[in-house]
């Protein structure tokens, strides 16, 4: 049985959720959080 981890899933969840926080980040201002510095 091949393992998930060998086909890549893990490292694409990694970028999926990287990208999806890096949204959030830049989008706080939206809901009154000030972020500097990034």
């Amino acid at each position: 049985m091949v393992h998930a981890y060998t086909r890549g899933v893990y490292p694409t969840k990694a970028l999926l959720k990287s990208a999806e926080v890096m949204h959030t980040i830049t989008h706080a201002s939206e809901y009154g959080v000030d972020v500097d510095d990034f």
